[in-house]
């Protein structure tokens, strides 16, 4: 349980994450890594196209992650540092974030966990990162070589029915990672500018990973006709009954 103080405290770290600035050594090393941000709703199946990213160009790497979130069964421990949702649990990160030792961090609004990384959580050249789509604007300015935005859909009627599984009715984090959903979906239907589409076909994460790599490589545009199966999700996730 986290006490009022700790929650006063996330909500004010998630008004000031977009203006949050890493210290002068971090940023120096940010200058030679390259980031690419994957952006989609939750069960869109974005860790497997990024493994199958890496297994297939080795100029790619997965960025790790540091989260208050529990860890999934699907989760590769290796990537992760999981800090325990409490007040003492999240001490540690909240004293990074007051140094600016973090390069960056995100607090989800709807289930207040809080994510972040550090400089060693960017390993590769090409580092591929799941982004909440908030998180976007502060990425591009944290003086990485480049920033790269993509957002990973797939067949709406395949992700509802993922949702449905994973968080069904009664489950406590329904309403949250719903409606953190209508706004991954929305984000990514608003912009015109900097970002491309992957469709995520059910299966063949392969083919989403070669489009993946290919725009990274400046190699390709995308496929922007995909933009249709985000129109089709905002509606599905919108016609969630919590």
């Amino acid at each position: 349980m986290l006490s009022n103080q700790t929650i006063q405290k996330l909500n004010q770290l998630h008004l000031a994450q977009d203006a949050y600035k890493p210290n002068p050594d971090i940023t120096d090393q940010l200058t030679a890594k390259t980031i690419v941000m994957i952006v989609g709703a939750t069960y869109e199946g974005k860790n497997r196209v990024m493994e199958t990213t890496t297994q297939l160009n080795e100029r790619f790497s997965i960025a790790g992650t540091r989260t208050s979130r529990e860890p999934r069964q699907d989760d590769d421990r290796s990537r992760y540092v999981y800090y325990q949702n409490s007040d003492e649990g999240l001490s540690a990160v909240l004293g990074n974030i007051e140094r600016r030792s973090m390069v960056q961090y995100a607090v989800n609004p709807y289930s207040q966990l809080i994510y972040g990384t550090a400089i060693d959580d960017y390993p590769g050249e090409y580092n591929l990162k799941d982004v909440f789509s908030s998180a976007i604007n502060n990425f591009r300015h944290l003086g990485f070589k480049k920033a790269i935005a993509i957002t990973i859909i797939t067949d709406p009627t395949v992700w509802l029915a993922r949702f449905e599984e994973r968080f069904p009715r009664g489950h406590p984090q329904r309403q949250a990672r719903r409606d953190e959903a209508v706004e991954s979906f929305t984000w990514s239907l608003s912009q015109t500018h900097d970002h491309y589409w992957v469709q995520n076909i059910e299966g063949d994460p392969a083919v989403a990973a070669k489009t993946l790599f290919d725009i990274a490589l400046g190699t390709s545009h995308g496929q922007p006709d995909t933009r249709q199966l985000a129109t089709a999700s905002v509606e599905a996730a919108r016609s969630i009954v919590v």
